[in-house]
């Protein structure tokens, strides 16, 4: 048996069928949250509601980005499911924190601000998607031609 069907074979048994999320990015997504969290209890001034792009959208829209990325990555699933769950944790944790601005002094909530947050949730979801294929891509290839 060639080297590299041995190293094949280590690899298979190094994976862990029975773990449901990544421990690293379910540890970011967890590290980031409470820094949102955090975030959101400064008080501050309130800001007017200028449009539905304004530039207080494009900051709830960025901050949640790496939120998404973060879920997606920690979750072991099918893409499907793994959207679907990540997309009902950023919009739940994003109402979370627009019922927590309300009554933080100087802050006010949104509807749009949580469509902003969900929406930047979906792009991270969307981003992390095409960096995984991008970054696995040639080796899921390989293996499976491998395993012909």
């Amino acid at each position: 048996m060639s080297t590299r069907y041995r190293s094949l074979d280590r690899e298979k048994s190094e994976i862990e069928p029975e773990r449901l999320f990544h421990r690293g990015w379910l540890l970011f997504t967890i590290v980031w949250a409470l820094l949102l969290t955090a975030a959101s209890q400064i008080p501050g001034r309130s800001f007017p509601k200028l449009s539905l792009l304004s530039h207080d959208k494009l900051i709830h829209l960025s901050i949640y980005i790496p939120l998404g990325f973060g879920a997606m990555g920690a979750i072991f699933y099918g893409w499907r499911l793994r959207l679907t769950i990540c997309l009902l944790f950023v919009g739940v944790f994003g109402f979370a924190d627009e019922v927590h601005q309300h009554f933080v002094p100087g802050r006010y909530s949104s509807v749009f601000d949580w469509y902003a947050d969900i929406t930047g949730g979906a792009i991270g979801a969307g981003l992390y998607y095409l960096w995984d294929r991008w970054h696995s891509g040639p080796t899921k290839v390989s293996r499976k031609f491998l395993q012909q």
